[in-house]
């Protein structure tokens, strides 16, 4: 009973997660103004964390019928997601230091998905060569050997997957710890000029929507990195309850992004002029009549 009723929550909880990140990639797609570099990578990452949801979301074991392909395509989403974050940071980096006013979407779309395909066909090759070979048995990362995905706990997790991934994530907080500094030294600089007012309040203005946006993402993110480490603990041990409380976090990830990045004024703002300039442009135009007059 209990095992049923934590079954359908956690179903639940994934379905309404997954919902989320179809709003929430509607209205980035939707919205022209959101449509920026920026604006890119968050697609680009909420993205493959809809396709994370819905692989786990496999109640009917419909992919073991693929079973190569979801493990593959599961590991290639995985790796793509944090490799997205990464470049969310050096943008974000870039961004608020002001290292470069043009960043290409194209360079970092590059990057990310063909490192991302090098990475799964490093463990594709690495199945395909040491299969038959016993001594390098526990080095294979046996995806759709004894399961539909990458083998967790073993060594070979830990060099294929976790082992990137938490380079990234050390990355990550290196372009963190940089920009805090920048904002630290920006801010600093502004109470020098508070003397010119008016120089002052528009530099905050501009500063701390970026500013916010830089929080709520660097949230995102870190609690992303907590809760995916926390989840790989092993059971049975005495995080029992902490593994199984981010793990229900972690189901519903796509609900908290929703509500950090779209319920929020501007966003909503943006949403509204996008409508009403949508509904203005269906108004039939009215035709301009002429009166000729006979003289």
């Amino acid at each position: 009973m209990i095992f049923a009723v934590t079954f359908i929550f956690v179903l639940a909880v994934r379905t309404i997660s997954a919902t989320c990140n179809i709003l929430t990639l509607f209205v980035y797609l939707y919205v022209r103004k959101l449509r920026n570099v920026l604006g890119k990578c968050i697609i680009s990452t909420i993205f493959c964390l809809l396709i994370r949801n819905l692989i786990s979301m496999d109640i009917f074991n419909l992919l073991n019928r693929i079973c190569l392909l979801a493990g593959y395509s599961q590991y290639f989403i995985g790796i793509a997601n944090n490799l997205w974050f990464s470049v969310i940071s050096f943008h974000l980096w870039k961004l608020l230091t002001n290292r470069s006013e043009h960043s290409s979407f194209l360079k970092y779309s590059a990057f990310a998905w063909s490192m991302a395909a090098i990475s799964t066909g490093v463990i594709y090759l690495a199945n395909l060569i040491w299969e038959e070979d016993l001594h390098k048995w526990n080095w294979l990362p046996l995806v759709g050997y004894s399961g539909c995905s990458l083998e967790v706990w073993r060594s070979s997790y830990w060099i294929f997957f976790q082992g990137p991934v938490l380079t990234l994530t050390l990355f990550d907080i290196i372009m963190f710890i940089l920009t805090v500094i920048h904002i630290w030294k920006v801010k600093s600089e502004l109470r020098k000029f508070k003397r010119d007012e008016e120089r002052t309040i528009q530099c905050f203005n501009f500063d701390s929507e970026t500013y916010l946006m830089f929080l709520r993402l660097s949230f995102v993110m870190g609690a992303f990195w907590i809760l995916d480490f926390l989840t790989l603990l092993k059971p049975n041990s005495i995080y029992d309850q902490i593994v199984n409380f981010s793990f229900y976090i972690e189901s519903g990830f796509g609900t908290i992004i929703f509500i950090l990045l779209i319920l929020k004024r501007s966003t909503l703002q943006l949403l509204m002029e996008r409508i009403r300039g949508g509904r203005q442009k269906q108004r039939p135009i009215a035709p301009r009549t002429t009166n000729n007059r006979r003289k």
